[in-house]
């Protein structure tokens, strides 16, 4: 069973999140068509043959399709699923049928319902991040420095083991992530800290150098890093995709011990020995449940200048709830904080799409089979993480449909805008050009998505 689940568990969890997910995105679209009067013929998840489904007494069939990879509402005088316009269709209505025509509503309430999509999706995340805050806990290892690495930019600037995070650019820190964030997304512009040191404030500014780290959803990324670290034990809270650890037989919850004979009581030390291996296979002693065991890890380089990694990422110390209040701040702040990064990365897509199809490394592209990995190890990791991907996920999917590509929904806004300057719309020759030109898009993109993570998955790059 273990073996069948380690095959299945990807695509499983993927589904899951997915299913999750576009489902609110498409009740989004369908509440505010409904409230608007919309006639709607159908609400699927899933596209192709039906599986299973039932009609409610407006005459919307509700149905789960067998190609999960999306969803749709159908309006009454849509051409196709992609909720292409049928203007035809429309005079071959009824008067009465015409009422309930999406091309017949006011600009303001078609625009409303193509936004309500993505808008479902954002306020679902801050939903579900409320209640990882609120309910579930979170990681709350706090940003005390209890490691300075010699040499670094940290040393430089003065800090010290024991210093206490409390601002970086004005931002209060509250946990030991909020800090990292930071620090990875300002790699080579100053960052001022403020820090509580022995009860004194105490104000200084460092660079972060970039690093390339591994991405989560594969390949490797640069990010800042001013060379801190946290007394966290040595337990493991993620085993990365690909990884050497995973090859190894890593898990997450092991606790590892011994390197080399070499005691680890943290992970830094862990980090420490890792990172200064000369290419040698690694004896990592561990404790896993009631048994000790001996894996050995051959940790790779990666980045320019190359650091070795094995590709473990620490578990949390400890797990903590805030009240409501905070609760809604905090996940304010995580859309604001992923929605930034998103759209951080979409002008580097161009190129990554460039470099996937000339069979180069990539560092932002990540395709169905790193989104399934990472889905996975958001279901294995409790409900605190599973929920929170589902959030992100939710940001994800919200975010890129507000890309002005045809066939997304920020294409359709697009389209609603020039109608709103010209006065009229635009005619369905170029409409139809336009959906062309986006399925190209759209296309290319998840062939290289998936070309890229086939490279990864045979070691091409």
């Amino acid at each position: 069973m273990g073996t069948i689940w380690n095959y299945l568990s990807s695509p499983v969890s993927l589904l899951l999140v997915l299913t999750i997910v576009v489902f609110i995105h498409e009740l989004g679209h369908f509440l505010v068509a409904r409230w608007c009067g919309v006639k709607i013929d159908a609400f699927s998840v899933g596209f192709g043959r039906e599986i299973v489904g039932f009609t409610d007494r407006h005459g919307t069939r509700w149905k789960l399709a067998w190609l999960p990879l999306g969803g749709y509402v159908r309006f009454a005088d849509d051409a196709n699923a992609a909720s292409a316009p049928s203007r035809d269709g429309v005079e071959r209505m009824t008067p009465a049928d015409r009422e309930g025509a999406f091309q017949t509503k006011p600009l303001y309430q078609k625009a409303l319902v193509v936004a309500a999509g993505p808008a479902f999706n954002i306020a679902s995340a801050i939903v579900f991040l409320v209640c990882t805050f609120w309910f579930l806990g979170v990681d709350g290892q706090a940003p005390k420095i209890d490691m300075v690495r010699a040499g670094s930019a940290a040393e430089g600037a003065g800090i010290i083991p024991g210093d206490v995070v409390v601002k970086a650019n004005g931002l209060t820190i509250h946990r030991w992530v909020e800090l990292q964030r930071e620090i990875n997304s300002n790699a080579g512009v100053p960052l001022t800290l403020v820090i509580d040191r022995n009860g004194k404030r105490v104000e200084t500014i460092v660079t972060p150098v970039s690093r390339d780290s591994a991405s989560l959803l594969g390949g490797v990324i640069a990010l800042g890093d001013i060379g801190i670290g946290a007394s966290l034990p040595a337990r493991i809270g993620r085993v990365q995709p690909d990884s050497p650890a995973l090859a190894a037989g890593l898990q997450t919850d092991d606790h590892i011990l011994a390197i080399d004979g070499k005691p680890i009581r943290h992970f830094t030390d862990l980090q420490q020995v890792i990172s200064t291996n000369t290419g040698t296979s690694l004896a990592i002693l561990l404790q896993r449940g009631a048994d000790r065991l001996t894996v050995n890890v051959l940790p790779e380089a990666i980045g320019d200048p190359p650091r070795r990694r094995i590709g473990i990422s620490p578990k949390a110390e400890a797990d903590v709830r805030y009240g409501f209040v905070d609760s809604v701040r905090f996940s304010a702040s995580e859309v604001v904080f992923y929605t930034e990064e998103i759209f951080r990365g979409i002008p580097r897509l161009p190129g990554a799409i460039a470099k996937v199809l000339s069979f180069q490394k990539q560092d932002q592209l990540g395709g169905p089979i790193a989104i399934a990995e990472m889905s996975k190890y958001a279901v294995e990791s409790g409900w605190s993480g599973f929920v929170s991907w589902i959030a992100i996920f939710s940001i994800m999917l919200g975010v890129m449909n507000l890309l002005p590509i045809p066939l997304l929904d920020g294409g359709h806004l697009v389209f609603y805008a020039l109608e709103a300057i010209r006065g009229k719309p635009m005619n369905e020759r170029n409409q139809e050009i336009g959906f062309k030109i986006g399925m190209a898009v759209l296309g290319t993109m998840m062939f290289a998505a998936i070309l890229g993570d086939i490279m990864r998955k045979l070691g091409l790059v």
